[in-house]
């Protein structure tokens, strides 16, 4: 099931400039730019910037987790931003987060579309797929295990989220 939390933005004309500095800044791993990640990807620190704007979406992140999972412990949680530039092509790798270390634990992924989109994220269930609608200002929390992609589509401004990846257990 994939649950969705609307948040009241946080007024900073400034984040999606300062979240494209912060991509620049902080790539991916230390195999960048040889490596599988999307180009314009961040490391997984993002919930760690003292940014007030940032530490905002991740008290937002983590009060809708608190509500729909109830009292948890965090074994390990990680953010990252996503920037897919203006008038290029969302490349769409169908993946999943789930990892096998957390097996025990439940593992929660999520997404907040920053700017405005309507190049949302595709998934494949079971028995049907299904599309989100993005949002900005809007978490997306659903099972790490679920696959999932950006659909596939050329947008006419930058396309940044933050998405997430996290392992708790119920207290």
């Amino acid at each position: 099931m994939i649950q969705i939390y609307s948040f009241k933005p946080y007024n900073d004309d400034s984040l999606i400039k300062y979240l494209q500095n912060y991509v620049q800044n902080n790539p991916c791993c230390l195999d960048y730019p040889s490596c599988d990640h999307p180009v314009y990807q961040s490391d997984a620190n993002v919930f760690n910037i003292k940014n007030p704007t940032v530490k905002y979406i991740k008290k937002q992140y983590f009060k809708f987790l608190n509500k729909i999972i109830g009292p948890h412990t965090i074994k390990d949680s990680k953010a990252w931003i996503l920037n897919t530039e203006k008038n290029t092509n969302t490349l769409g790798f169908w993946h999943q987060h789930f990892e096998e270390k957390y097996k025990d634990s439940i593992q929660i992924s999520g997404i907040c579309y920053i700017s405005p989109t309507k190049i949302g994220t595709e998934f494949d269930l079971d028995h049907c797929t299904l599309q989100i609608k993005p949002m900005s200002y809007t978490w997306y929390i659903w099972n790490s295990s679920y696959l999932h992609r950006p659909m596939k589509g050329i947008q006419n401004t930058d396309r940044i989220i933050i998405a997430t990846q996290t392992a708790l257990n119920k207290i």
